[in-house]
């Protein structure tokens, strides 16, 4: 399990606006890259955030992110902040 959570990734965005940022940017191990990323992915499809995604195509791990970059928050994610952390 990661140090961040929806709310943490969510307010380093807006934070950062309107840089986009990079998994780096977070300061995350390699031990939490799968499950960051796996947050980051349901953010995204939750319209949260938008983001370039890698997807493995490798037998066994098909589907699983394998990398994301310029993380961005979207007016849906700036709303969802407004409206349930304020």
């Amino acid at each position: 399990m990661t140090k961040y959570d929806t709310k943490a990734i969510l307010q380093k965005l807006i934070t950062e606006f309107p840089r986009p940022l990079n998994p780096r940017d977070f300061s995350i191990t390699k031990d939490e890259e799968q499950e960051f990323f796996k947050l980051l992915l349901e953010l995204k499809q939750q319209d949260l955030i938008d983001a370039g995604v890698l997807l493995s195509s490798r037998k066994g791990q098909r589907g699983l992110p394998v990398d994301i970059r310029n993380i961005k928050i979207t007016k849906e994610g700036r709303e969802f902040m407004q409206a349930e952390f304020v």
